[in-house]
């Protein structure tokens, strides 16, 4: 998926195409699987966590990343 192309998917969902929202979408793509919080989160650097977490929340409350949890109960972010 190329940088358009997410740029196209956050517009018709009425989010601003932001450098940590590109990013992160960019490194969920590239990564081809899903995804723990702690390895975004040590690809992402440098971003502050709660920047980070605000990221990822506002992506699946628009449907663009759904979250999976494993038998520990820690996220796994999967790309749509």
């Amino acid at each position: 998926m190329k940088t358009d192309a997410i740029k196209e998917i956050l517009k018709k969902r009425n989010l601003k195409a932001t450098s940590n929202r590109l990013n992160l979408l960019l490194k969920m793509q590239n990564n081809g699987s899903a995804m723990s919080y702690s390895n975004i989160q040590n690809t992402m650097q440098p971003i502050d966590r709660v920047t980070l977490y605000r990221t990822i929340e506002k992506l699946k409350e628009k449907g663009i990343i759904p979250v999976s949890y494993t038998h520990l109960t820690l996220p796994t972010i999967l790309l749509v």
